[in-house]
């Protein structure tokens, strides 16, 4: 008896300095990712969103054209950078770091393309305030399709760059991918993972 109690304290013990040590690792990659600033901060405004601030640029004069992203670790507005100066001299060109992405704010909730959705017509009803066209790339295709059935009175024409194919998309969460969203959300040792999957490395 006394041999399992000591076993399960040990365990326990074991458990709690692996999740302390785990958690310091995890602030300091997170501390540390932010320390080079890689990314430029001039030009820039902040759009007071519900679930937190979104960094955005505007360049340039003409009819509005928003430039979104794609949704891959690490990406951000910079994607746009070598074009944005060439279409804002026809266009105001509106270049958005997506919430969770870039120099946006990291909220602490689940991310879903419907998120995305109300970010893009919240920001065209709030901050570009008339219809507006996109262009967007990679994933983010998926939910500017989503904002143009949602709300058809915000948005002009869309345009897309390398788009995800839809068919894949349209397929439903497997048991895989709901065990994955189980481990990836679990406190402490679900941001560890998800720090290995996107470290520089992978």
């Amino acid at each position: 008896m006394k041999d399992t109690k000591h076993k399960i304290l040990t365990l326990a013990a074991l458990t709690t300095i692996a999740a302390g040590v785990i958690h310091l690792t995890n602030r300091v990659i997170v501390a540390s990712s932010q320390l080079k600033e890689m990314l430029d901060f001039s030009n820039h405004n902040y759009y007071n969103w519900r679930f937190g601030k979104i960094y955005y640029t505007k360049k340039g004069k003409g009819s509005p054209l928003l430039l979104i992203h794609d949704t891959m670790p690490g990406a951000s507005g910079y994607e746009w950078s070598r074009v944005e100066d060439q279409l804002a001299q026809e266009h105001t060109v509106y270049t958005l770091d997506l919430l969770g992405c870039g120099r946006s704010e990291k909220a602490g909730i689940t991310y879903t393309n419907f998120l995305f959705v109300q970010i893009i017509c919240d920001f065209i009803k709030n901050v570009i305030k008339e219809k507006t066209d996109i262009i967007a790339s990679g994933f983010s295709c998926s939910f500017v399709t989503t904002a143009a059935a949602y709300d058809k009175e915000s948005i002009n024409k869309i345009m897309f760059i390398n788009p995800v194919s839809m068919i894949s998309l349209a397929q439903t969460t497997t048991k895989k991918d709901k065990l994955f969203k189980f481990f990836i959300e679990l406190p402490i040792f679900g941001t560890f993972i998800y720090h290995i999957i996107v470290s520089r490395d992978n």
